[in-house]
Formats: C-alpha cells, structure tokens, sequence
C-alpha cells in the first residue's frame, strides 16, 4: 500500500438498511402531523384505528392477499412474456421488423383505457384484471430487454458462437448476464405497474362472494363511497408497503437467489 493512501474503512452494512426503514417513516409521520390538520386529513392515529378496525371485521389481511395475487400473477406472466419477445425481436432484427410497429402502437395504447372494455368481455371476475397487470407489465418487459438485447455487444455473440455454446447456454450464460441490469430495472418498473393496475382494476368493480372478492382497490371505493378517508388513506399506505415490501424481495431473489440456482451474479452492480 502506497505510505501517502489511507485505507478504505468498511461500510457499516446495518447502516442503509436501518435508515431505510426507521428514518424515512419517522420523516413521513412527522410530515403527516403537519399537513394533515391543514388540509382536513385524518391523523395518524385515525388512520392506525381504521386499520385496527378493518383487521377487526376481517377485512384488512384478505384484502391484503388478494390484490397481491391478482397484482404478482399479471406481473409473473407480463414480465416473464414480455422478457421473451424482448429477446427475440432484439437479437433478430427481421422480427422487429415484422412486429416491431404493432408492439410499439399497442404499447402506447392506455392500459386503463382497457379497463371498459375488459369489464364488458369477461365480466368483474379474475381473469380482466389480471389480463390487464399482465398486459401493462408486458410492454415495460418487452421495452427494456428489446433495448438491452438489441444494444449487446456484438463481441460477445461472437465469443459465444466461436466456444460452441448453444442456444440455450448463449441465452443463460451470456446474453441474460450481460442485460441483468436491464432486466432488473425493468422487473421493479414493471412490479410498480403491476401495483397501479391493480388499483385501477379493482376501482372498477368486483365479485361479491366466494374467496376472490374485495380487495384494497374495491375497499378504496367503498371508503370513497361512505367519506372514510381515514379507510381509505390506510388501504393507499398500504398498496406502499406491498410494493416496498415485494420489491425488496425481488431484488433479493435476484441478488441471491438466483445466484445460487444458476451460479450467475445477475445482480452485478445494480441497485
């Protein structure tokens, strides 16, 4: 070492985590008290009662559930779709070519704009709303591995043909790698869609019977409806720590997870 560098002092890696989860919410609450009575909002004790008395009636956690697996099931099937043709109208231009306009017109059609229409086909059950998720987490997949793809380097695909790989080892071992960074942003993008879909979807009615009924969406309207803002300010906080918490668990699947199945670092330097 060289005798005018100082040494590098180690991160204290309990640091980000603890300032993510106890500082932030501290400033938010402390924000609250202080715009609240202003703007005839409930506090944040109101808030923490109305949660108190959804989880009372049984509400509050089936809620929870079921926007979350109408949320992850469109995400899973859009991402993982959107991930596919990404990577081939990419790394085959005559398939952009042909497909190309179409994916980018639909991709620009609003996905809420949908919402009518789906309703008026399937009716309020499961599969419009988790049709809808799917649809507007295809196109953010299929917009950020269709760039990556398309902007891969060329010495690589040239490396991987030149060792023998096939196509199922290029595409595992050399082509998902070097667009990890990518794919993860497109991934926690598209999950935040996931999340306002949902919303949307369930705004727009639901079944009343059986275990696929309600949720936060239909319990936002429903507090609309009878001026529980205090209900409906709790199942929106909510909807946040859904997505934080499904984030962080998708960036640790990708971070470890799969490192272990595969023996690829996909997470490299992404945040």
């Amino acid at each position: 070492m060289e005798p005018n560098k100082k040494p590098i002092k180690r991160q204290k890696l309990w640091l980000r985590p603890t300032l993510q989860v106890v500082v932030a919410p501290a400033i938010f609450l402390l924000l609250w008290s202080i715009i609240a009575p202003e703007y005839q909002l409930p506090s944040v004790i109101k808030i923490g009662l109305a949660v108190a008395e959804m989880i009372e009636v049984g509400t509050y956690w089936h809620d929870i559930i079921i926007s979350s697996v109408r949320g992850l099931s469109g995400f899973l099937i859009g991402f993982a779709l959107g991930a596919f043709f990404g990577i081939l109208t990419g790394r085959f231009s005559q398939l952009f070519l042909l497909f190309g306009g179409l994916l980018h017109f639909l991709r620009w059609t609003p996905v809420l704009a949908l919402l009518p229409l789906t309703i008026r086909i399937g009716g309020l059950g499961e599969q419009p709303k988790i049709f809808l998720v799917a649809w507007a987490c295809f196109f953010v997949s299929w917009a950020y591995t269709h760039v990556a793809v398309s902007k891969l380097n060329p010495a690589y695909i040239w490396w991987s043909k030149s060792l023998g790989l096939n196509l199922r080892q290029r595409l595992f071992r050399v082509y998902a790698p070097s667009v990890s960074p990518s794919l993860i942003g497109g991934a926690r993008v598209a999950l935040a869609v996931a999340m306002i879909v949902v919303v949307a979807a369930e705004l727009g009615g639901t079944i009343q019977e059986g275990f696929f009924r309600d949720g936060l969406g239909y319990r936002i309207s429903r507090a609309i409806e009878t001026n529980r803002n205090d209900i409906n300010i709790a199942c929106i906080l909510t909807f946040g720590l859904i997505g934080t918490f499904f984030d962080f668990v998708l960036v640790q699947f990708i971070k470890r997870g799969l490192r272990v199945i595969t023996g690829i670092d996909f997470y490299r330097n992404e945040g």
